[in-house]
């Protein structure tokens, strides 16, 4: 990550962090290191904690909640999903420029390696000897996000998984497919 976007990374996520009534909170430029050290290479809170000088069990409160507060201040910017017939018109018009026509966004899954859940058993476990959450996530022409779904177990087929999904009763009920 380079200097600039760290600056407004910081800049946007800084107001949504707060000192309590007990301590005062971590600087936020420190707080937002760790964790964008911990997305980048996945270390372990323990090895984390040897390489900023903080206990783990602080670590541990710290990534959830500036994941948390990044996810607030950016979803609307980056995700937006269309909801309007208008709106997916837009879409289609902008793949146009791409030569595809009649094309509201382009998707696509994978399986991201987790540890197991607590109580996770075998859902979470695929063929490929590893524990896994499926990400799924449709995109404009411009590569903008539209749609990001991460978190459903692979217990079920990826069909299963788009049938129920969101995005899925979202479109079917924008477009509804009539059979004649």
């Amino acid at each position: 990550m380079d200097h600039d976007m760290f600056k407004e990374l910081l800049y946007r996520v800084g107001p949504r962090t707060e000192n309590t009534f007990w301590r005062k909170a971590l600087a936020l430029g420190f707080r937002l290191a760790i964790t964008v050290c911990y997305l980048a290479r996945e270390d372990s809170y323990n090895m984390l904690q040897y390489c900023f000088r903080v206990a783990y069990n602080i670590i541990s409160k710290i990534i959830p909640e500036t994941c948390k507060a990044i996810i607030e201040e950016y979803l609307e910017d980056v995700v937006s999903c269309p909801t309007t017939p208008e709106h997916c018109k837009e879409v289609v018009l902008y793949f146009k420029k791409w030569n595809f026509h009649y094309t509201v966004g382009t998707g696509d899954g994978k399986h991201v390696v987790i540890k197991c859940p607590p109580q996770g058993g075998s859902n979470y476990y695929i063929y490929k000897r590893f524990h896994s959450t499926v990400l799924m996530a449709l995109v404009d022409a411009d590569y903008k996000f539209l749609y990001v779904d991460v978190g459903a177990n692979v217990a079920h087929l990826m069909r299963s998984l788009w049938r129920r999904s969101v995005l899925a009763h979202m479109i079917l009920n924008l477009f509804p497919v009539t059979t004649s």
